[in-house]
């Protein structure tokens, strides 16, 4: 497996991000379920088959102005 780090992808919709989420846990392992966050409606941790940690995002927020 990969230690330290996590590859991370974000897609414009709900359903991409699931599609993909899905496909990464197929024979992989689920480390956090896919659920909506303060900055996305959809993000879920997700270990491939191969031992590579993936972050999903999908659907983003509008974020506050700093």
């Amino acid at each position: 497996g990969v230690n330290g780090v996590m590859m991370t992808l974000t897609f414009p919709t709900v359903a991409e991000s699931r599609r993909v989420f899905d496909a990464l846990a197929d024979g992989g392992t689920v480390t956090m379920p896919p659920g909506e966050t303060f900055w996305a409606d959809f993000f879920g941790m997700v270990t491939d088959r191969f031992g590579v940690p993936w972050g999903v995002n999908g659907g983003s927020k509008p974020q506050p102005k700093l």
